[in-house]
């Protein structure tokens, strides 16, 4: 494991177990055996860790589209998407430690102005992708030619972040239905979404 993916590894349970107020980059460097220059060497500030930190539970983050936009058959297209979604999904935890890292997150919102814009960008991020995968499949005839692109891909973002946040309160859901529900919707030839 490489000295940055410690930090984030220490740092994600720092955060959970401390809150933001509460975790020193300086025990953080101190966990880890490093010195805090070595620390900062890697993360500028507490505010860049705690954001590093948080994309590595993003469920959007680092997903790529290119093997659907690649595809040129309904059936290749369904697949792919189909895929991508269970894969985004299955990334949802419902563990203790991410609801009190989310949590850390949420109230570090109020001071710091960069984590509000970040998961902006991020949700922006994520409708701008399934925005072009959803007109691609119009395109190709896999998706219906009246799907409202606009509506569907909201509707994909709320799904995905809804799902996680829902988890995060302690909730279960079974996924695999919900999300199948979804992907049927989608794929119908009517007017679903």
């Amino acid at each position: 494991m490489s000295t940055r993916d410690k930090i984030l590894e220490i740092a994600y349970r720092t955060f959970a177990e401390k809150g933001y107020d509460r975790t020193s980059m300086g025990t953080i460097a101190e966990e880890i055996g490093i010195t805090r220059p070595a620390l900062y060497y890697h993360f500028s500030s507490k505010e860049d860790l705690l954001l590093a930190t948080y994309e590595t539970i993003d469920p959007l983050i680092n997903i790529s589209a290119d093997r659907i936009l690649a595809c040129r058959q309904v059936d290749c297209f369904r697949e792919e998407f189909s895929a991508l979604i269970e894969s985004i999904t299955d990334n949802l935890h419902d563990d203790e430690q991410r609801a009190r890292f989310v949590a850390t997150v949420e109230s570090a919102s109020g001071q710091i102005h960069a984590v509000t814009e970040n998961a902006q960008a991020q949700y922006e991020t994520a409708c701008e992708m399934f925005g072009q995968v959803l007109k691609h499949g119009k395109s190709i005839g896999a998706l219906s030619p009246h799907l409202d692109v606009e509506t569907a891909k909201q509707c994909l973002s709320i799904y995905i972040y809804g799902a996680g946040d829902i988890m995060l309160r302690g909730c279960k859901i079974n996924l695999k239905p919900t999300r199948d529900m979804l992907l049927d919707a989608l794929f119908a030839k009517t007017d679903s979404l």
